[in-house]
């Protein structure tokens, strides 16, 4: 199961590098929450990637920044 979360989680990242409308339609099906609930894993790698993906995601957009912030994230 893992590696099929970190495949997915590559093809998120190379859609939202290279096309401007997945970053709408991560968002409308709830994918940040998704990847803020992913935060607590151990891969440095994964981790990577995924807080790439948040950051694209709420680079410029307070919306988005306050969806990371109040989706519980892991609390260190």
């Amino acid at each position: 199961m893992e590696s099929v979360v970190n495949y997915a989680l590559s093809t998120l990242h190379n859609l939202l590098l290279h096309l401007e409308h997945a970053k709408l339609e991560i968002l409308r099906c709830g994918g940040c929450q998704k990847m803020v609930g992913l935060l607590n894993s151990n891969n440095p790698k994964f981790l990577a990637i995924l807080t790439d993906c948040l950051h694209m995601l709420a680079f410029n957009n307070e919306e988005v920044k306050i969806i990371i912030e109040s989706s519980n994230g892991p609390q260190q």
